[in-house]
């Protein structure tokens, strides 16, 4: 049985129906409800030369002296911008690389297969990519299924291998809070992890890159189980080798972007990691904070007694990491005074699911991290998790779950202690 990965994008093509250029459009609008088709492709003396869109003529035709102004303009002059042109030869996995980076306004767009010497090939819709991948995949299962019985014994030790596995993934991870001193103030970390299988894709860590600096990183891997929990013992290297550009959010996402791309473009199907990262400055009082398609981190500020979305600028929401080369990515500042807390996650705790199919969502998040502050809770990062578990569905996460947070506390005791020691020497 072919895998997707090697089947010919031509088998997607839905149909090969064609106007001429030189088609008027009071000609061509009647042809997309009479062939009953929402794109054609426009050949010039038998070449293809882009698409037509049905809908865009009709909004053109429609509009207020529609007629009048577009009624003898010809079709060459009315295609698609933004079309994606593929040759026949493209794998499968990179059309739907291809198709997936396109604005989401053109996402549903059909694509069009045409030869190097612009031979119209025909019309691939996006949705039939996505269908007949999933079924090619659970036909693919289905195979699987058939050779239970010879598997009986392999599954048996897949099965201690992902307990060893799970063993040695959370022995990569934090096990126990971090507290940092400086100045007579106290930053102290708490955290929650939780895979949805035995293993999986989110990981988080904290970096001490200078005597009065934190650093909080959390990620998330697209999916979750193995593959997803392979990469993330990846990550777990790069972000130690990437300890020298941990003072600079910015920097340290661009380098985990950069170490990933090997790794993630030889997978042969679309992956991408989501990610967040923030510097806590003590001395300065501050925090620096850089994201790569992630869900944005919760700031609670003592001094309002109120929680919301760490302030940040439009150019430090960076795409995912792994989608694009060469990416350089920024980072927002703001104030982290006494009293304050951020907290990190990742989506699988806004995704925890009811019985009623609602999601626990980003603003019962940021409730529960209210309540949990309001109430001078140790462990707020518990308290949240607890509150996203008691909205799920037998109390379980459908994917990983991860919380990384920091409060910044005055700290009497150790400020004597040093002053102290600062006197009698």
């Amino acid at each position: 049985m072919a895998h997707p990965v090697h089947v010919s994008i031509a088998t997607f093509v839905e149909h090969a129906e064609t106007l001429d250029a030189a088609t008027p459009l009071t000609v061509a609008q009647p042809e997309f409800n009479r062939r009953k088709r929402h794109f054609f492709g426009v050949l010039r003396q038998g070449r293809f030369v882009g698409i037509a869109s049905g809908h865009q003529i009709s909004q053109a035709l429609g509009s207020q002296f529609g007629h009048a102004l577009f009624g003898r303009a010809l079709l060459q002059d009315h295609l698609m911008a933004n079309a994606l042109v593929v040759p026949p030869d493209l794998p499968l996995t990179d059309l739907v690389q291809l198709a997936s980076i396109r604005e989401n306004a053109d996402f549903y767009d059909d694509i069009a297969v045409v030869t190097e010497d612009r031979r119209f090939v025909g019309l691939i819709p996006m949705h039939r990519v996505v269908r007949l991948q999933t079924s090619l995949l659970l036909d693919n299962l289905a195979e699987v299924r058939t050779k239970s019985a010879e598997l009986a014994a392999r599954n048996r030790q897949m099965e201690d291998d992902l307990r060893m596995a799970r063993e040695v993934q959370l022995a990569i991870l934090p096990d126990h809070p971090h507290r940092l001193f400086h100045g007579g103030r106290s930053l102290t970390t708490s955290h929650f992890y939780e895979a949805s299988e035995h293993i999986g894709g989110d990981f988080f860590a904290v970096l001490q890159p200078a005597p009065d600096k934190l650093g909080l990183f959390v990620c998330d891997v697209m999916g979750h189980g193995v593959r997803s929990a392979l990469i993330t013992t990846h990550i777990s290297a790069l972000v130690q080798e990437s300890h020298g550009a941990a003072l600079d959010p910015g920097r340290f996402l661009s380098g985990l972007n950069h170490g990933l791309q090997p790794i993630l473009q030889s997978a042969g199907k679309l992956i991408f990691v989501t990610a967040a990262y923030a510097l806590i400055d003590l001395s300065q009082g501050e925090v620096r904070y850089a994201q790569a398609g992630h869900p944005r981190g919760l700031l609670w500020r003592a001094a309002d007694n109120a929680a919301a979305p760490v302030p940040i600028e439009a150019d430090a929401e960076g795409p995912a990491l792994g989608l694009f080369n060469d990416l350089d990515y920024t980072a927002s500042q703001f104030g982290f005074s006494t009293g304050d807390t951020l907290l990190l996650y990742t989506d699988g705790l806004a995704e925890a699911m009811a019985a009623d199919e609602t999601e626990f969502g980003t603003e019962q998040i940021q409730r529960s991290f209210v309540r949990a502050m309001t109430a001078g809770d140790p462990d707020p990062a518990a308290k949240v998790a607890g509150a996203a578990r008691a909205h799920a569905v037998d109390g379980r996460f459908t994917d990983d779950a991860c919380i990384l947070v920091a409060t910044l506390r005055d700290d009497a005791t150790r400020l004597n202690s040093d002053s102290a020691e600062s006197q009698s020497g």
